[in-house]
């Protein structure tokens, strides 16, 4: 099965980008075993047969996924929401990110009554603790945050402001703690 060996040599995802399929039972075939590993297809679905209307562009769809407009935002909604229910979609069984627990490094504000995914750096230490600081200014159009960022810091509803040393939830981007 070569998608399994791409996963496990370090793939994030699979595409027929270059060379568009153009057999629908090949395609529920990748789709099926990419569900099983708990990967995603992007399908350049050429063929309007394959598609059945189902792209992605600005608009209803990306409004009721609530993909919002500026790059930061949707990654993060990208990655928080739409990943897991894809994934589901597919038939994964494993289709939320993990929640592993990390030490600020660094004082965090935050005011109770929403859940904010702020762009963090985690890191491993030898010891195997993981501590997390944040990449800076969060601002909803600071791209170059996401860029530096290897994952999400998780701060819960009811959660108020973190101090230096206080546990905190982090969602990794795939294989990124090493």
């Amino acid at each position: 099965m070569r998608q399994r060996a791409l996963k496990e040599a370090g793939a994030a995802m699979f595409t027929d980008d270059g060379r568009t399929n153009e057999n629908a039972r090949t395609l529920r075939l990748g789709l099926e075993t990419a569900g099983s590993l708990g990967m995603v297809i992007s399908v350049h679905a050429e063929d309007a047969s394959l598609r059945a209307d189902g792209v992605m562009n600005e608009g209803p769809v990306s409004e009721a996924l609530g993909l919002p407009g500026n790059p930061v935002a949707v990654m993060v909604t990208f990655l928080a929401f739409v990943r897991p229910a894809l994934l589901r979609m597919m038939g994964s069984t494993r289709t939320a990110p993990p929640l592993l627990r990390a030490t600020s490094t660094e004082a965090i504000r935050k005011k109770p009554g929403r859940t904010e995914y702020q762009r963090g750096i985690v890191t491993q230490h030898a010891d195997g603790r993981l501590t997390v600081r944040t990449t800076g200014n969060q601002g909803s159009g600071v791209l170059s945050s996401m860029a530096q960022a290897n994952g999400l810091i998780v701060l819960g509803h009811g959660q108020g402001d973190v101090a230096v040393g206080d546990q905190v939830s982090v969602m990794m981007f795939e294989g990124a703690v090493g």
